[in-house]
Parts: C-alpha cells; sequence; structure tokens
C-alpha cells in the first residue's frame, strides 16, 4: 500500500470512527471504558470506510465504461434525427440521416455523422457545423476546404468499430478539411453527402 493509499483510507475511515467514539463516549454516562469504546469506534470506521471505498471504486469503473449511443441501424429523417439529439445541427434538406456517439473513460470520445443532401448545402454546412462544435472549444480558424486527390482511408475503425455507413472511402471525386482538427469533414461530390467525426 502506498502512503497515498493509506492516507486517503484514513480520511474514509476517521469520520465513521471519530462519531462513533463520541456517541460510545457520551452514552458511557461517566464510566467510560476507553479500550471498548475504542475497539467499537474502529470496527464502525473500518466498515464505514470499506463502504465508502467500494461505492468510489464502482463509481470509477461507471464513469470509465464504454458508452455507445447509436442512431444508424435504420436511417432516419431529419425530424427524427433532432429528436433523437444528433450531435451537429442538421439542415432542413438532409436525409438518411446516421450518426453514432461512442465514449469511453472520462474523456474519451468519438462522433461519426453521415447524412444526404444536394452538395451545395453540404458544402455550407461544413461552417455551420464547425461553428457550433467551436463554440465548445478554443477560437480555432474556420479550417478550409481542399479537394481530395486519393481515395480517402476508412475512418470508422477507432472507438466506433465498423460502421460501414461511414464510407468515406468510396468518394471518387469530394473535398476534405485538415485531419489535424478534432472535427473533420468530408464531402462526396458525387452522391451528395456530408460526413463528420469528431474526435476528442
Amino acid at each position: 500500500m502506498t502512503l497515498f493509499q493509506f492516507e486517503f483510507l484514513s480520511l474514509l475511515f476517521l469520520p465513521g470512527f471519530a462519531i462513533t467514539f463520541l456517541i460510545g463516549w457520551r452514552r458511557s454516562r461517566g464510566k467510560p471504558s476507553f479500550l471498548k469504546i475504542t475497539l467499537w469506534a474502529s470496527l464502525v470506521g473500518a466498515g464505514f470506510a470499506a463502504v465508502l471505498y467500494a461505492g468510489l471504486l464502482a463509481l470509477f469503473f461507471y464513469m470509465m465504461r464504454d458508452r455507445v449511443v447509436d442512431h444508424y441501424t435504420t436511417p432516419l429523417t431529419v425530424e427524427q434525427a433532432r429528436q433523437q439529439d444528433c450531435p451537429i445541427p442538421l439542415p432542413n434538406s438532409a436525409r438518411n440521416v446516421q450518426f453514432v456517439v461512442d465514449s469511453g473513460g472520462l474523456i474519451a470520445l468519438e462522433i461519426l455523422v453521415r447524412f444526404e443532401a444536394p452538395v451545395e448545402i453540404c458544402r455550407n454546412h461544413v461552417h455551420v457545423a464547425f461553428d457550433a462544435w467551436e463554440k465548445q472549444n478554443q477560437h480555432l480558424l474556420m479550417p478550409s476546404l481542399i479537394a481530395i486527390d486519393h481515395t480517402p482511408s476508412p475512418e470508422d475503425k477507432d472507438m466506433v468499430g465498423r460502421a460501414s455507413w461511414f464510407d468515406v472511402e468510396k468518394i471518387k471525386h469530394g473535398l476534405r478539411t485538415d485531419s489535424s482538427y478534432d472535427i473533420q469533414f468530408w464531402i462526396d461530390e458525387d452522391r451528395g453527402i456530408f460526413y463528420c467525426k469528431i474526435t476528442d
């Protein structure tokens, strides 16, 4: 046991011990048995510490668990996706919306969003989605859309695992943003598809 662990357990032990000791001392009515009261208070303090420690461990593992919210088995209408709290704003003309949110631990996060819309709407919506994301993060410059000059690599194998609908690797002619950001966009100009990936 490290010094930190010992100090932490001592902090959990002391409240139960102190309260029990004071109650025992007060109830002894002037004939206290110091050894008996100390022993009883130590047992209660140890039990109290064990329960608290177990509760904190349970809370820690609960917070560290992987949490996945997916809405992609059946593509959604834009109204359905909004009702299901799609993690980015959607244009009114979006159709066949699919998204997944995967969080693990305290800060790990991956979000994939895909929808179909006219190409011009997809292009303009990069700014809308980026602005919404940027409000929750540091002030960053809007990444530029650049032409895709080679077939993109699959982007669905990090936390989420295989999400076959997030098929940026099928883009033949399209646009993308700089991959150095925590939020990335792709636009398939042949099929009219908007892709967004957010990581943390």
